[in-house]
C-alpha cells in the first residue's frame, strides 16, 4: 500500500469517526441536559395566545452588536413570563430597504432554547409557524438577537428575569454589568 492510499484511508476513517461523534453528540443533547440537570422536564405549555399586532410606540430598538446590519425591536407590550419558565415576546427585524419581519417567540432560560410561535403577515394577521419545536439558541453573532436578548435582559443565569419591567430595564440599561457593546 502506498503512502497516498494509506493517508486517504486514514482521512476517510477520521471523517467517518468525526461524523458519527457529531451525530451522536447532537442527538444526545437532551439526554446530556437531563444528566446535567435531572430536574429538567419536558416543557408543557398551554395553548399559545398570540399577542396584538405590534404598534410603533411600543417597539423598543436594541443593538445585538455594533456590526449588526439589521434593525431590531422588541414589542414591550408583548412581553410575558409563563410560569417562571418561559419568556414570550415579539421581535421585529427590519433591513436597510425597510422590509420588516415580525416574529412571536418563546424562550426557555433554563434550557437556553427558543421556539417561534408565529410570524406577522402584511395582511395584519399572525401566521402560525409550521415548526414550533424547541431549538438551541444560536451562538452570539452580529445579527444574532436571541443570545443577546437572553444574556442581556430576559434571562439571569438559567432563570427568567424577575418581571417584564425588570427584563426591559436590564435589556436597555447600557450601564448594566451584563451589557455587551
Amino acid at each position: 500500500m502506498n503512502s497516498k492510499t494509506h493517508l486517504t484511508k486514514i482521512i476517510i476513517i477520521w471523517i467517518s469517526t468525526f461524523s458519527t461523534f457529531f451525530t451522536s453528540f447532537t442527538s444526545a443533547q437532551s439526554t446530556v441536559d437531563v444528566l446535567v440537570n435531572p430536574n429538567l422536564v419536558a416543557l408543557q405549555e398551554d395553548e399559545v395566545t398570540l399577542p396584538k399586532a405590534p404598534i410603533g410606540k411600543n417597539l423598543l430598538q436594541f443593538f445585538p452588536s455594533s456590526n449588526a446590519n439589521l434593525n431590531f425591536f422588541v414589542d414591550s407590550q408583548s412581553l410575558s413570563f409563563i410560569k417562571d419558565l418561559i419568556v414570550k415576546f415579539t421581535v421585529q427585524i427590519q433591513n436597510s430597504s425597510g422590509v420588516v419581519q415580525t416574529v412571536y417567540i418563546g424562550m426557555s432560560c433554563e434550557r437556553y432554547e427558543y421556539r417561534q410561535y408565529a410570524f406577522f403577515e402584511k395582511n395584519g394577521a399572525w401566521r402560525v409557524s409550521e415548526n414550533t419545536s424547541w431549538r438551541r439558541i444560536p451562538p452570539s453573532g452580529y445579527n444574532q438577537y436571541l443570545p443577546y436578548i437572553a444574556k442581556n435582559g430576559f434571562c439571569i443565569s438559567n432563570s427568567v428575569n424577575s418581571s417584564p419591567r425588570d427584563a426591559l430595564k436590564t435589556l436597555f440599561d447600557s450601564k448594566s454589568p451584563t451589557f455587551i457593546p
